[in-house]
């Protein structure tokens, strides 16, 4: 799951298991950081 994030947002979003996509900690075009988590295999 892949998701934007706003920089006030992305440590919120990080407590649920979320990480900067490609580990790229840096804001895109249209201001956010881009990132994803992953399910996990049942």
């Amino acid at each position: 799951i892949e998701i934007p994030a706003s920089i006030t947002a992305t440590e919120f979003y990080r407590k649920f298991g979320y990480d900067y996509k490609d580990g790229v900690k840096e804001l895109d075009d249209e201001r956010h950081y881009r990132l994803e988590k992953f399910k996990e295999a049942v």
